[in-house]
């Protein structure tokens, strides 16, 4: 028997989510309440990722002391969005992911003894947790913020400043908020799907 037809997006929040939403280029001046990440993260962690490995880890920059020491490691283009922003997270992929696959991949026993090769577990940590960072930016503009992330930074200091002792690779550094519209320049023309899809 088929199943049913799966409810679909309508237009008006597919625009929200992707084809009207934008990278913020400047923030207005209205707060965001910090536990909106825990909202976010909990829309955000159901996309897939290999074997449901979540490797996605995030440090929220909360004290000034954070933020300070994190705006001095970004680049110039960067900076002024850090500094504003109501939330700034750094995004990393845990490379130990294979620890918790008995309680993620539990019907699997055997599933952590599959990934010995830490070469190949900071590869598939990357890929899958950048899967993720997608993911999160697609759940953030859901809960109705604005979200810009950025790869313009020393990605040699910021992990000992906040990583931590955890196996850990930097993805990102994301800032959350509500964009100034009043800044934000015309959309940047994407590519047609001539020029993308194949079919084999």
């Amino acid at each position: 028997m088929a199943s049913p037809p799966r409810p679909v997006l309508s237009d008006e929040a597919l625009d929200l989510i992707l084809r009207e939403a934008r990278t913020p280029v400047a923030w207005t001046d209205e707060p965001v309440d910090p536990a909106i990440v825990r909202e976010i993260f909990e829309t955000a962690k159901y996309g897939p990722t290999m074997m449901n490995s979540l490797p996605l880890r995030l440090t929220v920059v909360q004290s000034p002391r954070a933020r300070a020491d994190l705006l001095d490691l970004m680049s110039p283009v960067n900076k002024e969005l850090v500094a504003t922003a109501p939330l700034v997270a750094i995004v990393s992929a845990d490379r130990d992911f294979h620890e918790t696959f008995a309680i993620t991949w539990p019907h699997d026993p055997a599933a952590r003894d599959k990934f010995p090769d830490h070469e190949q577990r900071g590869h598939l940590a990357r890929m899958n947790a950048t899967l993720q960072l997608a993911y999160l930016i697609i759940a953030a503009r859901a809960h109705g913020l604005d979200i810009v992330p950025m790869t313009g930074y020393s990605s040699t200091r910021i992990p000992p400043r906040f990583l931590g002792d955890g196996d850990e690779d930097l993805i990102a550094v994301v800032a959350l908020g509500h964009a100034d519209d009043a800044a934000t320049r015309p959309r940047d023309p994407r590519l047609p799907f001539e020029r993308v899809v194949r079919f084999a």
